[in-house]
């Protein structure tokens, strides 16, 4: 045999192989979300600020997956009313455990998720009427719809602090985020 059929046999024996190897090896059922969240906390007044994302996560099927969520906002609001002015910041960082469900399979992806974990808050007003502030950490949900476009996706979240400071921490957000990491 010349060189250039041993070339071809091998690379027609190798690429079967590799995807082959791909298929089995566990590691390749990891990845990682990362990107940006605008968020929206309604009140008085209403707040809205940015945030960012991390999410490591472990498919265990192609349409389930398991993850650690680490993610915080800050929120900033302000209230012009005649003579009285209120400002109000809201910090809210949590760290949640996640599973996430594909609704279909596909290239294009809408999917259902939910956390569950430890939020911190803190939440500072003051204006023409006096100043307050509330801060701790609580446990806390965090519903989630989405669509994954492969390696992007866009998700709406709803961050609901149960205990602590409560009500007063929860936000709305919308989420832009890609997979950076992936084995």
């Amino acid at each position: 045999m010349n060189r250039a059929t041993l070339a071809a046999l091998f690379v027609c024996l190798a690429i079967p192989a590799a995807a082959s190897a791909e298929e089995s090896n566990p590691l390749a059922r990891f990845h990682t979300h990362g990107g940006v969240a605008f968020a929206f906390a309604p009140g008085s007044p209403n707040a809205y600020g940015i945030g960012a994302v991390a999410e490591p996560v472990f498919s265990i099927f192609d349409q389930l997956r398991v993850g650690l969520r680490a993610d915080g906002e800050v929120l900033v609001g302000l209230d012009i009313g005649g003579s009285n002015v209120y400002a109000g910041l809201h910090i809210l960082a949590g760290a949640l455990p996640k599973i996430e469900f594909d609704l279909l399979g596909g290239d294009i992806r809408p999917f259902v998720g939910f956390g569950a974990g430890v939020y911190t808050v803190v939440v500072l007003g003051g204006g023409t009427g006096g100043a307050t502030a509330i801060a701790g950490t609580g446990f806390g949900v965090m519903p989630q719809l989405g669509i994954n476009f492969g390696g992007f996706r866009i998700a709406a979240q709803y961050h609901a602090v149960l205990t602590g400071p409560g009500a007063a921490a929860n936000a709305f957000a919308l989420e832009l985020s890609g997979t950076f990491f992936g084995i």
